[in-house]
């Protein structure tokens, strides 16, 4: 999420800082510098709440469109041209060469679009192969 709203959310967070600094310079002028320090925390977390709760619901919108939701069984795919992805709202696909993919130390975190997110944990089952073996034919062609 923070890796697609990098530039919203540092140009918020130094437009947040500026605006705490000024506001509590201006407050410790008038004796009120405790004052100005506890609101400026309070506002700068509402400023940077509201930035990212857009597209937290944008996020959560379209996983459940997909039929990403919690309790869900889902089957995923991924060949040489293809990521494909079962869920119980129907089957979906995309080039393989268009998703993102990250290896985290639980498991693999595709990305097919900006707001839709999929990840495979390591303690999944898979059918054919262990976890290790998916992980290193999915990143075979991303390597070479």
């Amino acid at each position: 999420m923070l890796n697609s709203n990098v530039t919203r959310l540092s140009l918020g967070s130094f437009a947040l800082i500026a605006l705490s600094i000024l506001w509590v310079g201006w407050l410790a002028l008038h004796n009120l510098f405790m004052v100005g320090w506890i609101s400026a925390m309070l506002f700068s977390t509402a400023g940077y709440l509201s930035m990212v709760h857009s597209f937290k619901a944008n996020l959560r919108q379209r996983m459940k469109a997909v039929g990403l939701v919690a309790d869900a069984t889902c089957l995923v795919r991924v060949a040489e041209t293809q990521f494909k992805l079962k869920t119980p709202n129907g089957q979906f696909s995309w080039p393989i060469r268009k998703v993102k993919l990250w290896r985290t130390l639980h498991g693999l975190l595709f990305a097919p679009e900006p707001d839709l997110y999929v990840f495979v944990s390591k303690h999944s089952e898979f059918s054919f192969e262990t976890f290790e073996e998916f992980r290193e034919r999915v990143f075979r062609p991303v390597e070479q």
